[in-house]
């Protein structure tokens, strides 16, 4: 019968340690893994079922999961500033030709002459 009693809390620890060993630090009450491990072998009744009870208390308030926009049409921030940036008054164009064009050949007209060249 002690055997069957010593395999069951075997069984409870090892349990335990590997529940631990996959809970996230939330759920461990942000103490570290070392220190449950430890707790459980010294203490391996008494161990295994503090971190039982501690891990299935209901937390407080919800995880909540930030969720990002996969594309950047899906952000709403990023539209925001898109639209502000497209309201923006764009400065105009100069509708009239500009003088360094010759309209008959469509090359520019250099206004200076190149170094080699004079007036």
């Amino acid at each position: 019968m002690r055997q069957v009693f010593a395999l069951l809390i075997l069984a409870a620890v090892i349990y335990g340690i590997v529940d631990c060993a996959q809970a996230d630090a939330r759920t461990r009450r942000n103490i570290p893994l070392w220190i449950w491990v430890a707790l459980m072998i010294v203490l391996p009744l008494v161990g295994t079922v503090i971190w039982l009870i501690v891990s299935r208390l209901i937390l407080p308030g919800p995880e909540v999961a930030q969720r990002r926009p996969v594309a950047p049409d899906d952000d709403p921030e990023f539209l925001r500033e898109l639209e502000r940036r497209t309201k923006r008054p764009q400065p105009e164009a100069d509708p009239t030709p500009s003088s360094d064009e010759n309209p008959a050949s469509g090359d520019a007209v250099e206004d200076e002459p190149g170094p080699n060249e004079s007036r």
